[in-house]
């Protein structure tokens, strides 16, 4: 198992530049959370969407030297889409939804990097 999630985080990581995703179906387990993380080399936006079947935490941050930067903040939204622009460059960012409630939440999303 420990393997497999080394593996899973090293593909996420891969700089995906310009590429959009198809939409993206997970469910969020009571108390969990969902994160997607990717590299932004040289990519200036992102703009992502998300439904979800009940309210979850959102925001979108990176991480560098001083630990999480957050560019977007979300409590408890069931749906949102956004064009962030402006990145920062040579960054791991992620989109990441936690589930407050005591039942799992179904939650579709899909971004892009330009």
């Amino acid at each position: 198992m420990k393997n497999t999630l080394k593996i899973m985080v090293l593909v996420s990581l891969i700089p995906i530049n310009s590429l959009a995703f198809e939409q993206i179906e997970v469910n969020v387990s009571a108390g969990g959370q969902h994160e997607e993380c990717f590299y932004v080399d040289n990519g200036i936006s992102i703009t992502y969407q998300y439904k979800t079947s009940s309210p979850l935490d959102f925001n979108l941050h990176y991480h560098d030297d001083n630990g999480m930067n957050y560019l977007v903040e979300l409590p408890k939204s069931s749906s949102n889409s956004n064009s962030v622009e402006q990145l920062v460059q040579k960054q791991v960012y992620c989109l990441m939804w936690i589930n407050p409630e005591s039942n799992k939440a179904e939650l579709n999303y899909e971004f892009k990097i330009k």
